[in-house]
């Protein structure tokens, strides 16, 4: 009887542990307490981590391709090394406009190079939203236009003489790890160092900003680096815009905003990176300066916030006042009689020909000398290193002033000569 007790009570224990184990293998990925896109929205990217892995692990089970959640894994993973080095930046001004409006939030000074659209720039109609940039000296133009693919890539051309040469694709130059999309060029002064924005996988959402060098020697652009956080976002983020003369600096990205339009933000450039320590403003801190929730956390240096906000005001005030004399389009004196003031008054098309291209080569010697006499007066109170290199941009620059120069003259002759 006992016998038989104990072969009940094992068979017993059996069953038991086999449902047990049953159970465990039966058991589903724990459900994470909130979703991958509200975590994305709220920068909580371990969290987004852990819905990602639980919704792998569930379409594995059914047999499901899980090649898209795992580029929404790895573009998380890129945000989390990101966030832990945000950068410090101080943001004076915001403002929401359409995207049609948005080159007219940049008050960029002509010493930096003009911004404009790639239809305004080549006279033709354009529906990708590209962007165009024409160096300070009027000799580079690097652009956004459509591919074969019909996505935009960049283009550079350069002036040789008064033609511009044939555009030259910067992808084949090297740019980019396979980008999708590229737009929005940017060069600083040094010509060398160039920002657009990509969508490409590298990217933490849509368009992200990068930043690269050409190097000369290899005559290609360096790999880019994504230049973080805050300026990038999983939501779109692009144009970024640095004017050194007045140390300001503007980019857009649609995060938070309604379909067509986007926040524009005006910062302080750094001179060197400098990024926030995690242990000082803590993950909840960190979270809402990378996402640029309130622009007064950013203005630890109420200083250097106010002297931004001065230089400011200063660049649309010079703006404005550029666009005021723009109502007068010249005054050129053709003899004691006569003197015109606009393109119409000519009576020779083949002056008034000329009279165009005089009037684009004093704009030009407009903008090289004020960039001169600015790159003379940090020459002066600069130290010898500085020196070194505002010599090698000062040499030729003052060489691209002595042809302007050279050049009104020759056309105001021609021109007087017709006209007489």
């Amino acid at each position: 009887m006992k016998k038989l007790f104990f072969l009940s009570l094992l068979l017993c224990t059996a069953l038991c542990a086999h449902a047990q184990k049953s159970k465990k293998r039966t058991a589903a990925p724990a459900v994470p307490a909130i979703s991958y896109t509200e975590a994305m929205q709220q920068y909580r990217f371990n969290e987004a981590e852990q819905a990602l892995h639980a919704e792998i692990a569930s379409l594995r089970k059914k047999n499901l391709d899980v090649s898209e959640a795992e580029a929404k894994l790895r573009a998380v993973q890129r945000a989390k090394s990101k966030i832990a080095v945000t950068e410090k930046i101080c943001f004076i001004d915001s403002i929401v406009v359409n995207k049609r409006d948005l080159l007219s939030t940049l008050y960029l000074s002509s010493e930096s190079g003009k911004v404009d659209s790639f239809s305004r720039q080549f006279q033709r109609p354009d529906s990708t939203g590209c962007t165009t940039f024409l160096s300070q000296m009027g000799d580079v133009l690097i652009y956004g236009a459509p591919f074969a693919n019909g996505l935009p890539q960049l283009y550079a051309s350069y002036l040789n003489g008064k033609d511009w040469t044939e555009p030259v694709s910067l992808t084949s130059l090297g740019l980019g790890f396979g980008d999708t999309e590229q737009n929005f060029p940017f060069m600083m002064n040094d010509g060398q160092t160039l920002y657009y924005a990509a969508k490409c996988a590298e990217s933490l959402g849509g368009y992200d900003i990068f930043m690269t060098r050409y190097d000369a020697e290899e005559h290609r652009f360096l790999t880019p680096e994504n230049i973080g956080m805050p300026f990038n976002s999983p939501a779109n983020d692009y144009l970024y815009v640095v004017d050194e003369f007045n140390n300001i600096g503007w980019f857009a990205t649609d995060r938070n905003q309604p379909a067509d339009t986007v926040c524009v933000y005006t910062f302080i450039p750094n001179e060197t990176r400098r990024i926030y320590n995690i242990e000082e403003v803590g993950e909840a801190q960190l979270r809402s300066l990378a996402k640029l929730n309130c622009m007064s956390d950013t203005r630890s240096d109420l200083k250097g916030y106010n002297e931004g906000v001065q230089r400011l005001l200063a660049a649309k005030n010079a703006l404005k006042k550029t666009e005021a004399q723009k109502q007068h389009d010249f005054v050129f004196v053709i003899n004691d009689a006569r003197t015109y003031t606009s393109f119409a008054d000519f009576r020779s098309a083949d002056a008034r020909k000329k009279a165009e291209w005089w009037k684009e080569s004093c704009d030009d010697l407009e903008r090289a000398e004020q960039g001169l006499q600015q790159l003379r007066d940090r020459y002066a109170t600069s130290n010898a290193a500085a020196r070194q290199q505002l010599a090698a941009q000062i040499i030729p620059l003052e060489q691209r002033v002595a042809q302007l120069i050279a050049e009104t003259k020759k056309l105001e002759k021609e021109i007087r000569q017709m006209e007489n």
